[in-house]
């Protein structure tokens, strides 16, 4: 409706790129909406960040860093645009970097929950579990319970070898699935880590069919 109404708008291209990105799963059509908004407008941020996001999916590393690099230099104090760098380097497993920009990030927004997230990531990839399992309290606990921060609790939990206590968040998320939507990614992702071998399918599956934009990734 937006590019119906004025074709010339970079943030309506941008936003149709990141549809056809995590929606429509159309790699081609969602760099195409990017490329038209570049040109439209060559320092919108969002076009740098999910143009980010496309180029890690396709396996361009290097051109996703320099879209990230670009979008925190153009918003420098943006929690958001910190926290995408990290999660950037989670992907490429630089996993020290990753640890590094969510701590430069976390120093003028401490209660970014995104940060928290990915910094607890970053040391359960390096074997860090007891301090990775505390940011992933402090997440859940800013986010006031938001469903995919606990799962990914749980799956902090699951990578420590803490069987007990992440079924246990587990299963108050199964129960909390009844009332409300959320992503199914990563309660998958914590049964893997749990080492379940039907669990993981099954939760994958309704992301699938509910289109989950994490699914992009996998």
């Amino acid at each position: 409706k937006a590019l119906s109404l004025e074709d010339s708008l970079a943030e309506g291209h941008t936003a149709l790129g990141a549809v056809k990105l995590f929606y429509d799963w159309d790699w081609t059509g969602a760099e195409r909406a990017f490329e038209r908004a570049f040109e439209l407008n060559p320092n919108y941020v969002d076009t740098y960040h999910w143009s980010s996001h496309l180029k890690t999916v396709q396996g361009r590393r290097e051109e996703s860093l320099r879209a990230s690099l670009r979008a925190l230099e153009l918003d420098p104090l943006s929690a958001q645009m910190g926290a995408h760098l990290a999660w950037h380097y989670l992907f490429t497993r630089q996993y020290d970097e990753a640890i590094q920009a969510c701590r430069k990030t976390l120093e003028i927004h401490p209660e970014s929950v995104e940060t928290l997230d990915f910094l607890g990531r970053a040391y359960a990839a390096k074997g860090r579990h007891s301090e990775a399992i505390a940011e992933f309290r402090k997440a859940a606990e800013l986010s006031q319970g938001i469903p995919n921060y606990m799962a990914v609790l749980a799956w902090g939990y699951a990578q420590a070898g803490r069987r007990r206590e992440a079924l246990a968040v587990l299963n108050d998320l199964e129960r909390l699935s009844r009332q409300r939507y959320f992503s199914w990614y990563n309660v998958a992702a914590a049964y893997a880590a749990l080492g379940e071998k039907d669990q993981p399918f099954r939760w994958l599956e309704k992301a699938y069919e509910d289109r989950t934009s994490a699914i992009v990734y996998l």
